[in-house]
């Protein structure tokens, strides 16, 4: 919204009224069919003459407000001069973001996921990768929270997940033994309410089979709201694929939930395995997490394992899977082909 100086809301407090008024409208639930669907909107506040003196000006600048509202989902924000510039940057990257994916400058890496009793390869995790032509080859963690605000992370997301299915696809017409593809999920994508019918578009528009496919949730996404969680989990079993816990323990997890929840595999965050030894303390929680998934009859993968004692000692302490730089590093389809070829 944009507030003229000479408007009744030009006060900075008296323009949020309104702004208020409309969050709380939408913040609503409904049914359609079976399910409970849930509206919120985001409202961003410009006020003459703190955001510009110019219709363009007042655009943009109401435009980064709103972006500061979904990020901090208060349902509104006013524009104020002090994040102008950060959120100028975020404003041009979400620019950028969308130019991307009309110019194709994404590009999928794999990350090979091996059985640690053998060291086999048995699986891949899908990590999405963006080289910009102008700003270089741009992080994830840098780019991902952008594109989950702007809500571009639903076109990108069902694009990686097409992406991993078609080569999978790939993988198998070229005589590999069968590839489980992990992919990663956001907050975004797992609370769309047409997510389960993306994935069910993707798996049978490739081909690829639904057994071999993993989407991989943080603790923090499942466990905001456990309930609402678990009824959208099982819809996606129901198509066959398997769901893994990422980042498990640095979260916060209720063990009643947990023990409740539709899911074949715990992921144990790599802070939890760097520098593991029997003397460290993060061998108790390693040791107790292999314990609860034992107990739940869950697959457990450790990340980030990097040294031989470490991939010993998850070993000893029952750890089924692995990945980390140790076996190898995220690589192109064409560089994860080569390692099946290898003897």
């Amino acid at each position: 919204g944009i507030v003229h100086g000479r408007s009744p809301y030009s006060d900075r407090v008296k323009a949020t009224q309104p702004a208020k008024v409309f969050v709380g409208t939408l913040a609503t639930r409904f049914l359609v069919g079976n399910r409970e669907l849930y509206m919120m909107a985001s409202v961003g506040i410009s006020v003459i003459p703190e955001g510009g003196n110019d219709a363009e000006s007042l655009q943009l600048t109401a435009d980064l407000a709103m972006y500061r509202a979904k990020s901090r989902k208060t349902g509104f924000a006013v524009f104020e001069r002090e994040f102008n510039r950060r959120s100028h940057e975020r404003f041009e990257l979400a620019n950028a973001l969308r130019t991307a994916l009309a110019l194709n400058q994404f590009e999928v890496y794999y990350q090979p996921l091996v059985r640690l009793d053998d060291q086999w390869l048995i699986g891949v995790e899908a990590l999405l990768r963006w080289y910009h032509p102008r700003l270089g080859r741009i992080p994830p963690h840098q780019f991902i929270p952008v594109a989950e605000e702007t809500g571009l992370i639903l076109e990108i997301g069902e694009w990686v997940l097409r992406t991993a299915c078609l080569q999978g696809v790939r993988w198998l017409q070229e005589g590999f033994p069968p590839v489980r593809i992990a992919v990663n999920v956001s907050a975004v994508q797992f609370e769309n309410p047409d997510f389960e019918e993306t994935v069910a578009r993707c798996l049978e528009t490739t081909g690829f089979p639904a057994g071999l496919l993993e989407l991989e949730l943080t603790e923090r996404v499942v466990m905001s709201t456990p309930e609402t969680s678990a009824v959208q989990m099982k819809r996606l079993r129901a198509l066959g694929l398997s769901i893994a816990i990422d980042d498990f323990g640095t979260g916060y997890s209720s063990l009643s939930y947990l023990a409740r929840l539709p899911i074949n595999i715990l992921k144990v965050d790599r802070s939890f395995v760097t520098g593991l030894s029997e003397t460290s303390a993060n061998y108790l929680i390693v040791k107790a997490i292999m314990g609860l998934a034992e107990g739940l009859q869950l697959l457990t993968v450790a990340e980030g394992i990097e040294t031989r004692a470490e991939l010993d000692l998850l070993r000893d302490l029952g750890c089924h899977r692995g990945q980390g730089y140790l076996f190898a590093r995220p690589s192109s389809a064409r560089a994860i082909s080569a390692m099946f070829r290898m003897p």
